[in-house]
């Protein structure tokens, strides 16, 4: 689903809380949440995230800073409520999916990943 949203660069100039109401981020949100009502273990979502995280070059790491804050929050919330931490994470990867990912890609390259 993330891969079919508009690629960063090419997104239409405005502001964020118009690129929150797209179909593909409610979309990447509600399945996420879906996902959380299912009783699904957090660690796979968790990872997948953080693999996403680990390609933003767009933002000087902002996105693994914000993963890392996603991971802690999830831990240190009750229970009922966790889980909203990773639904906005997913709502935020969904958002900015697309930005330049040179560093990775030239990373992945030189080390065989």
């Amino acid at each position: 689903l993330i891969g079919s949203l508009p690629v960063g660069e090419r997104l239409p100039a405005a502001n964020i809380a118009t690129w929150r109401s797209t179909d593909e981020v409610k979309q990447a949100a509600a399945l996420a949440q879906q996902y959380a009502d299912h009783g699904y273990a957090p660690e796979p979502l968790i990872t997948v995230l953080g693999k996403i995280a680990c390609r933003d070059n767009f933002t000087e790491m902002h996105a693994l800073k914000h993963h890392q804050a996603t991971y802690e929050e999830f831990h240190a919330t009750r229970p009922s409520l966790r889980w909203r931490h990773l639904v906005a994470a997913v709502q935020a990867a969904a958002i900015s999916h697309g930005r330049i990912q040179d560093i990775y890609e030239h990373a992945a390259e030189v080390m065989h990943f």
